[in-house]
């Protein structure tokens, strides 16, 4: 899922992005049944906040549950 940041830089498509005046980018993975496509009210806090990225998550139903856990791994944020 993060390969798509490097393969926007390494095709020039975030400087072609910069050039057409985008500032802002909505990702999310495929696999992610329950996102609200382009939220408004997400992206704007977002950007309220100058945030870097931004996030949702929730509680694992249990520990042995089987998705994504957001963590810092030497010093630097990762799934």
């Amino acid at each position: 899922n993060g390969g798509v940041f490097t393969a926007l830089h390494k095709n020039g498509y975030l400087e072609e992005m910069a050039k057409r005046g985008i500032e802002h980018l909505h990702v999310f993975s495929v696999d992610n049944a329950l996102v609200r496509p382009v939220d408004p009210a997400f992206i704007g806090y977002c950007i309220n906040e100058k945030a870097d990225c931004g996030n949702k998550i929730i509680w694992r139903a249990s520990p042995d549950e089987k998705v994504g856990v957001l963590a810092t791994k030497d010093g630097k944020p990762t799934v």
